[in-house]
């Protein structure tokens, strides 16, 4: 894994966990054709609150996130990857895809259920999990939709 200057298919953002057995350091979220168009679509329309007050965002059910964790599995620390970012595009060589990204005892994705996207009417937005029986909540950072389209 390593981070890009250059616009990837997948991002790295800084996530955590509130969960007092798992922890989570960061997540990699896929970025598809689909998934660009989808977010334009949703960002526009999350705008239309921006004078409401009483608007907290919009929520959709969206799996194009992974969440991870590098303490004990010799991975680069999330620190040293991102320096002062809270992402950046990344490269996954082939080998990290072929194993979903990831070898599966770094991933925390086969408990997790109900992942959740939600966009803000500033274009904020984060995706977030819940622990399939233990409903620990698992959250990437927030980041701007508007930034990261744009640099697409």
């Amino acid at each position: 894994m390593q981070i890009s200057d250059k616009p990837t298919s997948h991002i790295l953002v800084r996530a955590d966990t509130n969960s007092e057995w798992d922890s989570c350091d960061f997540a990699i979220i896929t970025l598809s054709e689909e998934w660009k168009q989808a977010q334009s679509r949703r960002l526009e329309a999350a705008r239309s609150f921006a004078g409401d007050s009483s608007f907290r965002g919009l929520s959709f059910h969206d799996w194009a996130v992974d969440f991870y964790y590098t303490s004990q599995h010799g991975l680069p620390d999330i620190d040293e990857l991102l320096g002062e970012l809270r992402w950046a595009f990344v490269e996954l060589n082939e080998e990290e895809l072929n194993e979903e990204n990831l070898d599966e005892e770094e991933q925390l994705n086969s408990g997790l259920d109900c992942h959740r996207l939600m966009i803000g009417s500033d274009g904020g937005f984060k995706y977030t999990a819940f622990g399939e029986y233990t409903h620990d909540e698992f959250s990437t950072e927030e980041i701007s939709l508007p930034e990261l389209l744009e640099q697409l």
